[in-house]
């Protein structure tokens, strides 16, 4: 579909009515909506419709397959019940306001699409997924088909996908480490998630009412390793597998899961606000905040108590440092793992080593359900400064895995 509308002359969108059989307001059967006007003295001032809200308000705004038109066609036709909205890569206009070409080259007010088109850089790819989750689909299996105009042309920024996974392939940065930083997306809250039985899951598309995707180059290291498996049954690197997307393969040519080794410890969901990790992970109860834990299984809580493997996916540092683990259960087929979710710690520098009520709060959600806490009472910190705390976690943590936690080797479906 990119290059489709890439080529198209001019892409005409219908963001009128209820459905596809109401018509082009003004050009079909359809009238359009008269526009409203008030009489000052001798004067008439026309009410001008706001064509951003018109779109955003319109059905067609809300469906999955219509993200794409707007965001990769040069030109736009753009039919609203009041008006015709134009907008191609230099300028846009509206049928109710009379102005000369040269002025609407300037304007950049009530523009309804993007000037950037697609994002100008690798990671507004995370921002074209959040906007696309929230739309609809008439058919679950259109979940990927409906996005995949938007990742081709990121390509060329150097991002690819495997099964809508986005991950930075630049020679500069670690492929696998981003991969796995990407696993730990999450999904909306209180929204209960629900399976998508024809993907796997792993991936986002797996599950409905996305949140957000973390984006990995920024991540700092993990001793993580992601292979992909092709229908051949060849097990390929992922920087084999870029090189081959890069020739002309397509993901499909792939199954729909992956090796994935890394550091692993085994976790148990005792409730919808409490988790267990064995050996208890560094720096709990010294400014650490759990920030999300969602078991996003359909299963019981009975079944969920069991002990579940946890794997490391990274740690990604700003003011804060967030720490992603996925978490994952074995199949009956005894070889292979699903995700069932993901927990997030965040370590906060401002009060380690202090202990009063301002520590935080343990915040959990399992099955969308969204519950708080206070944590309990600070250990002593191992970290004597901010200086401390800024440079040791990222050696650190790692150390504390090499040590306590078991490198594994898990093959998700």
């Amino acid at each position: 579909m990119d290059q489709i509308y890439n080529d198209a002359t001019v892409t005409i969108i219908a963001a009128a009515g209820a459905d596809a059989e109401f018509g082009l307001p003004g050009v079909s059967h359809v009238s359009r909506r008269g526009q409203m006007s008030v009489d000052i003295g001798e004067r008439r001032f026309l009410v001008f419709p706001d064509s951003t809200e018109e779109v955003w308000h319109s059905i067609s705004s809300k469906r999955a397959w219509t993200y794409q038109e707007g965001l990769l066609s040069r030109r736009r036709l753009l039919f609203t019940e009041s008006q015709v909205y134009f907008q191609c890569m230099k300028m846009h206009c509206w049928e109710g306001l009379a102005a000369p070409p040269a002025a609407l080259q300037h304007m950049r007010f009530y523009q309804v699409f993007p000037e950037d088109g697609i994002g100008r850089s690798g990671v507004d790819i995370v921002k074209r997924l959040n906007e696309y989750a929230s739309r609809q689909l008439t058919f679950e299996s259109d979940a990927l088909n409906a996005f995949l105009g938007i990742f081709r042309p990121y390509q060329r920024k150097d991002v690819f996908h495997f099964w809508g996974i986005p991950f930075l392939a630049r020679t500069d940065t670690n492929i696998d480490r981003n991969f796995g930083v990407a696993l730990g997306w999450i999904t909306r809250l209180p929204d209960r998630a629900q399976r998508r039985r024809a993907f796997p899951s792993w991936t986002w598309v797996g599950w409905q009412h996305l949140d957000n995707v973390p984006w990995g180059p920024e991540a700092q290291e993990a001793d993580i390793s992601v292979r992909v498996v092709h229908r051949s049954e060849e097990v390929v690197s992922l920087s084999e597998y870029v090189d081959r997307v890069r020739a002309g393969a397509d993901f499909t040519e792939f199954l729909p899961s992956i090796v994935m080794t890394g550091w692993a410890s085994k976790c148990r969901v005792i409730s919808a606000w409490e988790v267990k990790l064995d050996p208890p992970l560094p720096w709990m109860g010294a400014g650490v905040f759990v920030v999300r834990m969602m078991a996003m299984s359909e299963q019981s809580y009975g079944v969920l108590e069991e002990p579940l493997d946890i794997i490391y996916l990274g740690c990604q540092q700003s003011s804060s440092l967030f720490f992603s683990y996925l978490i994952i259960q074995g199949r009956n087929d005894g070889g292979s793992y699903v995700r069932v979710g993901t927990l997030s710690v965040m370590v906060h520098p401002f009060h380690l080593g202090k202990d009063d009520n301002r520590m935080g709060t343990l915040n959990t959600a399992v099955h969308g359900g969204l519950n708080r806490r206070r944590l309990h009472e600070a250990e002593p910190s191992d970290f004597s400064s901010r200086k401390r705390f800024q440079q040791a976690p990222k050696h650190d943590i790692l150390e504390f895995l090499r040590r306590r936690w078991e490198l594994k080797v898990f093959r998700l479906m």
